[in-house]
């Protein structure tokens, strides 16, 4: 690597990356355990070196993941509520004050965003956001849509136990019959 060693380039970033080396110098093995590579692979290596070496890391990601759920289960179970949320906006990410969302749609894998006069796609489950975001006073009304009781200008009931959600941008959002007893009890709360 031209200007520092693998070593050095691994020293110098502020996180820790999954590293595995490849090298020809035994000699540097410690060392990069040392700063917590995941293997050292001296060369010439075998395919079945090189996969106990990739199964190595595949493990390490799995584990890295449960961590994750395990953080934000904990985090949920805390009623800890984001203050933020990153949406991006061409080319960058920008915070967004999660008080300022009016509503949030879903479908599949990704949700839109409502806020500010403004739609923000992001490639996360509803269901990601209503665990996280009901003890700030957002309440699922539909499998598709939670909505911001600060932002709701009307609810209107409908034939079959329905009801009709207006917010104060103007958009009408329609709660299911079975979410719509939940909304009144969130709001008769308020």
């Amino acid at each position: 690597m031209p200007g520092c060693s693998g070593l050095e380039l691994l020293e110098r970033i502020a996180h820790t990356p999954w590293v595995i080396f490849t090298t020809a110098f035994d000699q540097f093995a410690v060392a990069a355990f040392e700063i917590r590579a995941l293997d050292y692979l001296l060369k010439p290596f075998s395919a079945s070196r090189l996969r106990v070496a990739v199964e190595r890391a595949r493990e390490m990601a799995q584990s890295h993941q449960h961590a994750d759920l395990i953080e934000r289960t904990a985090s949920a179970l805390r009623n800890d509520v984001p203050r933020q949320i990153f949406v991006r906006t061409g080319a960058s990410l920008r915070a967004l004050a999660v008080e300022s969302i009016e509503r949030i749609d879903g479908s599949d894998d990704f949700s839109s965003v409502y806020a500010k006069g403004r739609v923000h796609l992001l490639y996360r489950r509803l269901s990601e956001f209503a665990d996280v975001f009901e003890p700030a006073g957002f309440v699922r009304i539909h499998r598709s849509h939670i909505v911001n009781t600060a932002y709701i200008a009307s609810v209107r009931s409908l034939d079959g136990g329905r009801v009709e959600v207006t917010m104060r941008s103007g958009a009408v959002v329609v709660a299911s019959r079975s979410r719509a007893a939940v909304l009144r009890q969130a709001l008769k709360q308020l």
